[in-house]
């Protein structure tokens, strides 16, 4: 995948975030600079228009350079945008982490931390949580490696919330029940955060009109899902 993007919290837009790498760690051979404005491309257009439609002409046009030099660098599109997103998803993982980490201490506030930074940053890249999926349906190696990445981050995240959870009737379940309320309210995270910014689901855009609920709002309101469902009571 190349280098990986660490999350240092300045930014939710993960284009943003490779450009500041790339302005204050410019490269110093020439094809690693080209190299790296292929993939800056890569991310902008496939957050603007999606794997499916884009083409390499697109990403070329945008790095400002021609499509043969191009490929140059990639065999195709699917490759250049499997590397890209590969990226994203490490990014994204460690941006929530160092987010939640920041508010350690307090359960309730690090749940919310968590949700809120996954919540703002898919808002910001929505484009590339679709080409997630589409990415995932043309190519067998990239949908293991996102599959991997999802499971290893909700192995992480039951173990840490495990070892957080102290003397809480929680602990009554045994750790394998844990884990796998973990992964239910993963995948309601990740239902959420589709049918919001990816499928605009036009019920959700309803619901959250009629209470009121910002990114903030909503992400106070999963943590108080999360916390019900894993300790059995309200946040204190």
């Amino acid at each position: 995948m190349g280098e990986a993007v660490k999350s240092d919290i300045r930014t939710f837009d993960f284009v943003e975030a490779l450009s500041e790498k790339f302005e204050t760690s410019r490269p110093r051979r020439k094809g690693e600079v080209t190299r790296t404005r292929i993939d800056i491309a890569c991310a902008r257009t496939l957050n603007k228009i999606g794997f499916n439609r884009v083409t390499v002409k697109d990403i070329a046009t945008d790095a400002q350079i021609s499509s043969a030099a191009f490929y140059q660098y990639y065999d195709n599109k699917t490759e250049a945008a499997a590397k890209i997103l590969g990226q994203f998803i490490f990014w994204a993982t460690a941006l929530i982490t160092d987010t939640a980490r920041a508010a350690r201490g307090d359960l309730s506030a690090e749940l919310t931390a968590g949700n809120l930074a996954w919540l703002r940053s898919a808002r910001a890249n929505a484009g590339l949580i679709h080409c997630l999926l589409q990415v995932s349906d043309s190519d067998n190696g990239f949908a293991s490696l996102y599959r991997k990445s999802n499971e290893s981050f909700i192995a992480r995240s039951a173990d840490a919330l495990l070892r957080q959870a102290g003397n809480t009737s929680s602990q009554a379940d045994a750790p394998a029940v844990f884990r796998f309320k973990v992964y239910a309210l993963s995948a309601m995270m990740d239902e959420v955060t589709r049918s919001l910014f990816v499928r605009e689901s036009p019920l959700l855009k309803d619901i959250l009109r009629d209470t009121g609920y910002d990114d903030q709002a909503l992400a106070e309101a999963l943590a108080v899902i999360w916390h019900r469902t894993l300790f059995g009571c309200d946040p204190s």
